[in-house]
């Protein structure tokens, strides 16, 4: 009898310690995935360096008009279409002075897919390990300054900057570095994890 309650005892202890433990990591580990801002994995960002990408942004967006525009487009339409992402680039600078870096332009999503809409031009970026699916619509590969492309993990192969991203197929982004997706119809993308989108 006394051994039954001795082993009672020690289960009962047992089950309490692993409970703790349990407890323990999780808390570590929730306390380990939330970047310290102002860390290497979650920097403060500078006017100069978002004035840097924008440009670079701008520069890759150029190249896209001309890549996809085809031999019918001409020099004006081509300008006019610049013309509206400059004034698109200087809202985003001022909504950077005026609003804090998670503005309701950039969404955080890590649960689940969930669906977005894109207008025709409108610009998506995804964070480091962002999964992309577009569902409907035509888009475009916005890539780095690097040019190190975006996998398909569907065919197994890289998409650089301009080319078509076909439907139903899964992207990931591999680093929070501009790349992202250009809308050139209406468009609708299966997103999980961060992004942005500029209009």
């Amino acid at each position: 009898m006394l051994s039954l309650k001795k082993a009672k005892i020690f289960l009962a202890l047992s089950v309490f310690c692993l409970m703790g433990a349990g407890f323990l990591l999780m808390t570590t580990a929730n306390k380990a995935s939330t970047p310290e801002p102002g860390s290497v994995q979650d920097p403060l960002v500078t006017k100069s360096y978002i004035d840097k990408e924008l440009a670079k942004l701008e520069e890759q967006i150029t190249k896209i008009v001309n890549n996809s525009s085809g031999s019918g487009s001409t020099t004006i339409e081509v300008e006019k279409i610049l013309s509206e992402y400059n004034v698109r680039l200087q809202q985003l600078e001022n909504q950077i002075h005026t609003k804090p870096s998670n503005g309701s332009d950039s969404h955080k999503n890590t649960n689940s897919f969930i669906v977005v809409e894109l207008n025709e031009k409108d610009v998506l970026i995804g964070g480091e390990g962002t999964e992309l699916i577009v569902r409907a619509g035509k888009t475009f590969v916005l890539d780095n300054l690097h040019n190190n492309g975006i996998p398909n993990m569907t065919t197994g192969k890289t998409l650089f900057l301009g080319d078509a991203i076909d439907n139903n197929h899964l992207l990931v982004i591999p680093r929070d570095d501009g790349r992202g997706i250009v809308s050139s119809t209406k468009t609708w993308v299966m997103v999980k994890g961060e992004y942005s989108i500029i209009k």
